[in-house]
């Protein structure tokens, strides 16, 4: 391929260069229409080069400047942590199963292994897409005893919602062993959900409508937590 590309670049120095040169030196009607085809031909030769190697030599010029190739990758194994996530996901009862199902499966992206459904959660397969033995459901009736049992076992619970004395997501800083509380898509987190919790981080919203939708700022919590602890 070296060879190639020094055959291409030696015939356009050749027809750029000498074509000008010998046609001023030569005064002879017979030589100039000799270089004249001279030149014709090794420009077609030098298009030819060009068509047939093109591809190859975009790539050479790539890795010269050092431009990255980008080559799509399907299904790319997840990163790998170093520990488990000390990250519970807290769900309050949905009116929809779909945002129920998108969450789960942005929990099992991040490596989230235990998420909470409070209500009657009914979860979608084929939007979750998780299998059970990656990121385990728990149903319960209500979301208050749930959220003391787990302060028992040293959780801060940190709630997502737009309240008074909020912090704002980009600026938050998560504990490691942390439980995400997420409140219903319409009537959010109860007061008596608020006064149990230990802060409350709220995604600031610079257009309307005037909140995110629940999957989309589930999401956005979880990212922000990956992206503060990406060893896990």
């Amino acid at each position: 391929m070296v060879c190639i590309v020094q055959r291409f670049l030696i015939t356009f120095r050749f027809t750029n260069h000498h074509h000008e040169k010998w046609a001023i030196q030569s005064k002879s009607p017979f030589t100039e229409k000799y270089v004249d085809s001279c030149a014709r031909m090794c420009s077609s030769y030098a298009l030819c080069l060009w068509r047939r190697y093109r591809t190859d030599l975009h790539r050479i010029r790539s890795a010269e400047f050092r431009i990255p190739l980008f080559v799509h990758h399907r299904h790319k194994p997840p990163c790998s942590l170093e520990k488990p996530r000390e990250l519970v996901l807290v769900c309050a009862p949905m009116r929809s199963n779909v945002n129920l199902s998108r969450i789960v499966r942005t929990a099992s992206c991040c490596a989230v292994q235990k998420i909470i459904a409070c209500g009657r959660p009914k979860i979608d397969p084929k939007i979750a897409r998780v299998a059970p033995d990656e990121c385990s459901l728990e149903v319960h009736r209500s979301l208050s005893p749930v959220l003391q049992t787990l302060r028992k076992e040293g959780f801060q619970l940190v709630g997502l919602e737009q309240t008074s004395n909020s912090e704002p997501l980009h600026s938050a800083s998560f504990v490691r062993k942390t439980a995400l509380v997420v409140g219903n898509e319409r009537m959010g987190l109860e007061s008596t959900v608020l006064e149990l919790l230990d802060r409350v981080v709220e995604i600031p919203v610079f257009g309307l409508p005037y909140s995110f939708n629940v999957a989309t700022a589930s999401a956005m919590a979880l990212y922000e937590y990956c992206r503060q602890y990406p060893e896990g």
